[in-house]
C-alpha cells in the first residue's frame, strides 16, 4: 500500500512537472483568447455608448498607447481623453476583429483590425492593431496599445 501509494504520488507528480515545463499549451491560449474577445466586446459596447472612462477602465495602471500622429500616450487619465476625443468624433461605432492571441502566462499579445463608422453606418477610419495583454487585479487588461491607419496621410 505504502508503495502504491509513493509511485501514485511520483506519477502525480511527473505528470504536473511536465505540464509546467510544456509552457502555452492550446487550452490555456484559449482562455485567453476568450477573455479577450469578451473585453473587446465590452470596449465596442463603451465606444458606442461614448463611454471613454469605461474605455479607459480596460487598460492596465501602467499601460501606454503609440497611434499615429502622436507621442505616446501614458496612463489611465491620459488614455481616456484620447478615446474621449475618438468617441466624440464622427466615429460612433467601432468593430474589432481579432485575427491571433497567443498567450504567455501573465501575457498575450492579440493581432487584429479595427473600423470606426459613422452614424450611418459609413466607414470613417480603418486599420490595424497589436495590443499586449497583461493579467492585472484577477483578469486581462490592456498593457500595450499600438494601432495605425489603413488611410494615406
Amino acid at each position: 500500500m505504502y508503495r502504491t501509494l509513493d509511485v501514485g504520488r511520483l506519477l502525480l507528480t511527473g505528470v504536473g512537472l511536465a505540464l509546467l515545463l510544456a509552457g502555452p499549451c492550446a487550452w490555456a491560449a484559449e482562455g485567453a483568447k476568450e477573455a479577450i474577445a469578451a473585453q473587446n466586446k465590452k470596449f465596442e459596447e463603451a465606444f458606442a455608448k461614448g463611454d471613454a472612462a469605461a474605455i479607459a477602465d480596460q487598460y492596465a495602471s501602467d499601460a501606454q498607447c503609440f497611434y499615429d500622429g502622436q507621442d505616446i500616450i501614458r496612463g489611465k487619465n491620459a488614455i481616456e481623453q484620447v478615446w474621449k476625443a475618438i468617441v466624440n468624433s464622427d466615429a460612433k461605432k467601432i468593430q474589432l476583429q481579432t485575427l491571433e492571441v497567443e498567450e504567455h502566462k501573465d501575457w498575450a499579445v492579440e493581432t487584429g483590425k479595427y473600423t470606426m463608422l459613422d452614424g450611418a453606418g459609413k466607414v470613417t477610419f480603418d486599420g490595424k492593431y497589436l495590443v499586449v495583454w497583461k493579467r492585472e487585479g484577477g483578469g486581462w487588461k490592456i498593457y500595450r496599445d499600438i494601432g495605425n491607419s489603413n488611410r494615406p496621410r
